[in-house]
């Protein structure tokens, strides 16, 4: 008997920007305030409907001192592998390889 386990992805630069402001004790009302953003942007984000922004990044690095880069680099290795995990197969019966 086999069983699947199935793993869900979270976006890992979402969950710091919500460990940090827990962590610090900041209300999303606060942070969005102090940011010059939309409360239900941060939320969003917070929540991992969102992604987070070049600007946005930006912003978070100016309030909380989470370097912008760090950020995104977080992001686009957890968007690599959400690909990777849903669409890999897929990719490999569909394109050949130039070289072997």
């Amino acid at each position: 008997m086999s069983d699947n386990i199935t793993i869900e992805l979270t976006n890992p630069a979402c969950g710091l920007v919500a460990d940090e402001l827990e962590a610090r004790k900041i209300t999303q009302s606060e942070a969005a305030r102090a940011m010059g953003i939309d409360k239900q942007l941060l939320n969003a984000i917070v929540n991992y409907r969102r992604e987070i922004s070049t600007e946005m990044a930006m912003r978070i690095e100016r309030y909380l001192g989470i370097r912008a880069e760090f950020l995104l680099k977080l992001q686009t290795a957890y968007k690599l592998k959400k690909a990777q995990a849903e669409k890999a197969d897929a990719i490999n019966r569909e394109v050949e390889p130039l070289v072997a």
